[in-house]
């Protein structure tokens, strides 16, 4: 004598994992993401958007993060670049000399930078060569070409 079939005595399992049938027949548990999943997600986003605009603020030597004194500045021959010679503190930490180079009204490019003790002189020798020359101080960076202008110090 065969048993009638009855229904199936193990629960059913949490709506998390509920099987999902798909055309060809084979059962797939269904995922379901939380708001926890999207909120780390949303805060991995948010982490490296922060880093990428604070290492930018801080290669420009942009506030509110840094405070620039600009000492002098000096036009090359045929205006298209200009460079600041300016000391420049971050985060408040130890200010540093810092020449840097920038086209127009653009934000600044270091392209070398001293410790303070240093006393630094930039002049263009020509459109494209600048030459800086530093009293004093070590140099903690340097960038030999920067758009096509040859750098050198002494």
């Amino acid at each position: 004598m065969s048993t009638p079939m009855s229904a199936d005595p193990r629960p059913a399992p949490p709506e998390a994992v509920q099987p999902h049938h798909v055309p060809h027949g084979y059962v797939h548990p269904r995922e379901h993401h939380h708001w926890y999943w999207y909120a780390g997600l949303a805060a991995g986003c948010v982490l490296i958007a922060l880093t990428v605009v604070l290492y930018t603020m801080f290669d420009h030597a942009a506030g509110p993060l840094c405070s620039r004194d600009v000492q002098s500045t000096v036009a090359a021959p045929q205006g298209s670049f200009d460079v600041d010679v300016a000391t420049v503190s971050c985060f408040g930490g130890a200010a540093r000399q810092r020449v840097m180079m920038h086209a127009g009204g653009s934000a600044g490019h270091t392209v070398v930078s001293f410790d303070t003790d240093a006393q630094v002189q930039a002049r263009w020798a020509s459109e494209s060569e600048l030459l800086i020359t530093h009293k004093g101080g070590k140099v903690l960076t340097f960038e030999p070409a920067w758009h096509g202008i040859r750098i050198h110090y002494r």
